[in-house]
């Protein structure tokens, strides 16, 4: 039997940036607005200091099931303006046979920004 409801899987990520806000820290949100970068949740609450990894999804709400596929933005603290979106692809399910240990490569994205 397959349980591809239980599937989930997280995000690390690692952001730079280039004359940042002044806190010096970026949010990873989703649901923002993909032309401005506002609104949305903030999965990193706080922020992450920039150059650090902030791991995102450990509350599942990315789904590991080959069809989901969402849109984060990571954007500096200070300035909403400063952002870059980040389309993360359909993951497939852990739970299709054989099993894979870690079930697949983890999706790498660099993230630069630069505030203007």
């Amino acid at each position: 039997m397959i349980f591809l409801a239980d599937d989930y899987f997280t995000i690390q990520i690692n952001a730079t940036v280039e004359n940042g806000g002044s806190s010096n820290k970026y949010e990873v949100v989703i649901g923002a607005d993909p032309m401005t970068g506002l609104g949305g949740n903030i999965l990193n609450s706080s922020g992450t200091a920039y150059g650090s990894p902030a791991t995102i999804g450990n509350t599942k709400i990315f789904k590991a099931d080959g069809i989901s596929t969402y849109q984060l933005v990571v954007r500096d603290i200070n300035n909403n303006n400063c952002f870059q979106l980040i389309d993360i692809s359909s993951v497939p399910s852990c739970s299709d046979a054989p099993a894979k240990s870690p079930c697949y490569p983890v999706p790498c994205v660099p993230i630069g920004m630069n505030k203007n």
